[in-house]
């Protein structure tokens, strides 16, 4: 059986990459410049005010890997039905072999299986950070 390759496009790659580093770099100078001013302003706050505002940071924060684990999710579940991994139209950042049937399944159930820990991880940390912010008030 000849083995199926999805080739890697340079133009989606460098997309991809672009948009990689540009989100680091704005991560790495946001928390750089603004931790500093961050505890100023928090320090100003009432205790209850800034725990709340620590709160709904945090919830956006872990926010990112829930909906990162749910597009996973989404992937997989296509897959899925098309006992074809990665499903057909799937655009690769590098040279990808097609597995079909039983290999897709497994492939697939194993990425639907991380996505929920991911994602059960995040609720978790949301739910014991805000309970311990809690115990600041």
């Amino acid at each position: 059986m000849c083995e199926e390759m999805i080739y890697a496009d340079p133009d989606y790659k460098k997309k991809v990459l672009r948009i990689t580093a540009f989100v680091v770099v704005f991560v790495l100078i946001l928390a750089g410049l603004g931790f500093n001013n961050f505890q100023l302003y928090l320090k100003q706050m009432e205790t209850v005010s800034a725990v709340r505002l620590i709160t709904v940071l945090l919830v956006i924060i872990f926010a990112v890997p829930c909906l990162f684990s749910i597009w996973i999710i989404k992937v997989a579940l296509h897959s899925l039905k098309e006992k074809r991994f990665p499903p057909t139209g799937t655009k690769v950042i590098r040279d990808t072999k097609v597995l079909y049937d039983d290999k897709a399944r497994i492939r697939s159930v194993i990425l639907i299986a991380l996505a929920l820990f991911i994602i059960e991880l995040s609720v978790m940390a949301i739910v014991f950070s805000s309970r311990l912010l809690l115990l600041f008030i």
